[in-house]
């Protein structure tokens, strides 16, 4: 984890022979997230943000 970007740091990988899809379409595959979130005030959210910068 790179602390002072606050993002994962990866490699680009070419592209595989054998690669897989991953479909968003099927049940238990969603790629919306959560809606908890949503409830959550501005202030705290980022307290939120604070927070797991800590971990």
């Amino acid at each position: 984890y790179d602390t002072e970007q606050l993002a994962w740091k990866y490699t680009i990988y070419d592209a595989a022979v054998n690669k897989t899809v991953y479909n968003t379409t099927l049940n238990g595959y969603s790629n919306k997230g959560h809606y908890f979130g949503d409830q959550l005030s501005i202030e705290e959210r980022k307290a939120l943000v604070e927070y797991l910068k800590t971990l």
